[in-house]
């Protein structure tokens, strides 16, 4: 925890505590049976008190500890804990359990964030994964990693993320469907291919024929190794019939420069 801990309190008063509704939810997975087996054990270490701030009203809101207030009810031992001022959440995640991006998105999602309420429809909708989506929808768009940069990735974390150009990722989207249902393409949703379709559609390239090419010759399409494999797979499929070859993988190569 990043936050200089106060004086470490304890209780078995459970109902002192409230949970934030944007936090999320408690599940029994592997990490909640080892940090049961750990807290049957050695009880709630000092090293890992709750966090929680004060409404004002004599109730405390969990900022971080959920799980392990939900562990020490069931076990009916104490809870350890410190008062503070409200933290956000992503100031919190140097822990070995970090928060992931799903994590993320759902807690500002429920607290109403527009951006994130769009990009988790756009996910729904498409079947693209969450990285791709923040990608696509992000007000950056990174040329030469193939993903989402650090400066994107961190303000989706702080609840800063700004949609860029929705337009763009509507039209990848529109191609992975086609993709999936016209092609049978079982890697349509495949983080790289989905990074290629949208380096690719920055070339310039007629999506018409593109369409076309990939439904006659699918067979040529096949499971890649890394983005720039399928970006040569398209190309080579795309040039098929073709008079005059179109240098796709130069062409996208140059958007990296």
């Amino acid at each position: 925890m990043t936050a200089p801990l106060k004086r470490i309190f304890t209780t078995r008063a459970y109902e002192l505590f409230e949970r934030d509704f944007r936090n999320r939810i408690v599940r029994e997975n592997k990490r909640y049976h080892e940090l049961e087996t750990s807290m049957i054990e050695f009880g709630w270490l000092d090293q890992f008190p709750l966090y929680a701030t004060t409404n004002g009203k004599g109730i405390l809101k969990i900022v971080d500890g959920h799980r392990r207030l939900t562990i020490a009810k069931k076990l009916g031992i104490v809870v350890k804990y410190t008062i503070g001022p409200n933290i956000p959440i992503w100031r919190l995640q140097v822990s070995d359990d970090q928060w992931t991006m799903e994590d993320f998105l759902n807690y500002y999602v429920k607290a109403g964030n527009e951006n994130y309420i769009k990009v988790k429809n756009y996910r729904e909708r498409s079947g693209i994964g969450l990285s791709n989506c923040i990608q696509l929808l992000g007000s950056v768009q990174t040329k030469a990693s193939g993903g989402c940069d650090t400066t994107m990735i961190e303000n989706f974390k702080k609840g800063e993320f700004v949609l860029g150009n929705p337009a763009h990722a509507e039209e990848v989207a529109m191609l992975v469907a086609y993709f999936n249902e016209v092609c049978s393409f079982s890697f349509s949703t495949n983080r790289s291919f989905v990074t290629a379709i949208s380096k690719i559609l920055h070339t310039g390239i007629d999506t018409n024929i593109l369409k076309q090419k990939m439904k006659r010759f699918k067979t040529r399409m096949e499971k890649q190794p890394s983005l720039m494999h399928y970006v040569q797979n398209i190309e080579d499929v795309y040039n098929l019939g073709n008079r005059k070859p179109s240098n796709i993988t130069f062409e996208v190569k140059q958007l990296g420069k």
